[in-house]
């Protein structure tokens, strides 16, 4: 493969004006790492598993600001999670 460039999860966390945090930037790595959508279960415990002490209403603040800045994007699977 080419050399790829990796993404700057600082930068676009200034872009969108929001702090720079160890567990925001665990979230964005979450999710740049999965092919598969995370709900907040899965992402506190890849934050928790990455040494990154956070509790799930923490996670769940952190995924509607990243929305609400069009940095992430919603997906209903209809199973009832968040």
């Amino acid at each position: 493969m080419a050399n790829m460039q990796k993404h700057n999860c600082e930068k676009e966390l200034h872009k969108a004006d929001l702090k720079v945090t160890p567990a925001r930037l665990g979230v964005l790595a979450a999710l740049e790492e999965s092919s598969m959508p995370l709900d907040v279960a899965e992402l506190t415990q890849y934050l928790k598993k990455n040494k990154i002490k956070v509790d799930k209403v923490t996670v769940f603040r952190i995924i509607n600001a990243l929305f609400e800045k069009g940095i992430v994007k919603s997906v209903q699977l209809n199973e009832g999670k968040l």
